[in-house]
C-alpha cells in the first residue's frame, strides 16, 4: 500500500480511536482485498466530511441570550442589525396604519353611498307625493262648487290665512256649505305654484277662541262663520288642541 493509504488507515484505526493501528504489513489481505478496504475507508471518510458539513449548516448560528443575537458578532454588527429591526418595525406600523386608513375611508364611502341612495329615495318619494297631491287636487278642484256672487244673501265670506302667514286668500261659500267644502277648496290650491309648500295634513281654526274645525258634515252657518270670518290653516303636526277635536287629513 502506499503511504497515502497508511496515512489514512491510521487516522481512523489509530490510537485517537482507541483502535490497533493498521498495518499492511501484518495483514493476510491480498492486493485486490487491501484495496477493496482501502476504497471503503476513503469512501467513509468522504460520508463524514459531507455529513458533518451539511449538519453545521443545518443547526444555524448560536444565539446568545442576553442580547438575542449570534454569538461572535461584533458591536456594530450588533448595532446595525437592532437599527435595521427597529425600521423594519417603523415601516410595518406605517404600513399597518396606512392599511387601516385605506380600510376607513373605503368605510366612509360606502356609509356616503348609502346615505345618498337613502335620500335619492326620499327625494323620489317626496316628489311622488307631491305629484299625486296635485293630481288629487286637481280632481277636487275640477268637483269644487263655482263660487257664488257677492250680492247674495246666503254667501258667507271667508279668509284665510295661509300656514308660512305671506298671505291671505278670500273666498265665498254658501252658508249651507258643509265644513268639508273649506278643506276642498284649500287643498285645491296644491295646482298652483305658489301654494306648492301646503302639506297634505292640515287643519283650518279661527283663533281666539281658539277652535278647529273638523266636523266636516257642518255646515258653515252652523259653525258660526255666516257671513263673514277669519280662519287660519296651520300644519296638522303644529296645532294642539284642548279639547276633543282632532286634526283632519286633506284627503276627507
Amino acid at each position: 500500500m502506499t503511504d497515502t493509504a497508511n496515512s489514512m488507515m491510521s487516522n481512523i484505526f489509530g490510537v485517537g480511536n482507541e483502535v490497533t493501528p493498521f498495518n499492511p504489513a501484518d495483514s493476510n489481505l491480498s492486493k485486490v482485498e487491501t484495496e477493496e478496504v482501502k476504497a471503503e475507508i476513503e469512501n467513509q471518510l468522504q460520508n463524514q466530511s459531507t455529513t458533518g458539513f451539511v449538519e453545521s449548516r443545518s443547526r444555524g448560528p448560536r444565539i446568545d441570550p442576553n442580547t438575542g443575537m449570534a454569538f461572535g458578532m461584533t458591536e456594530k454588527q450588533i448595532e446595525d442589525k437592532k437599527i435595521k429591526d427597529k425600521q423594519q418595525e417603523e415601516l410595518n406600523a406605517a404600513m399597518e396604519a396606512d392599511r387601516t386608513m385605506l380600510e376607513e375611508r373605503k368605510q366612509q364611502k360606502e356609509e356616503e353611498k348609502e346615505k345618498y341612495r337613502e335620500e335619492v329615495k326620499r327625494s323620489d318619494a317626496i316628489i311622488r307625493k307631491q305629484n299625486e297631491f296635485k293630481e288629487l287636487a286637481k280632481v277636487i278642484k275640477e268637483n269644487l262648487s263655482e263660487e257664488p256672487s257677492e250680492d247674495n244673501p246666503d254667501v258667507c265670506t271667508v279668509q284665510f290665512r295661509l300656514p308660512d302667514g305671506s298671505q291671505n286668500i278670500q273666498r265665498r261659500f254658501f252658508k249651507s256649505d258643509k265644513i268639508k267644502e273649506l278643506y276642498d277648496y284649500i287643498h285645491s290650491l296644491r295646482t298652483e305654484e305658489e301654494h306648492e309648500n301646503l302639506t297634505n295634513d292640515f287643519v283650518i281654526l279661527q283663533n281666539f277662541p281658539q277652535k278647529i274645525f273638523d266636523e266636516m258634515n257642518n255646515t258653515l252657518e252652523t259653525e258660526g262663520l255666516f257671513p263673514r270670518c277669519k280662519l287660519y290653516i296651520k300644519d296638522e303636526g303644529s296645532v294642539t288642541s284642548s279639547g276633543d277635536a282632532n286634526s283632519k287629513s286633506l284627503t276627507k
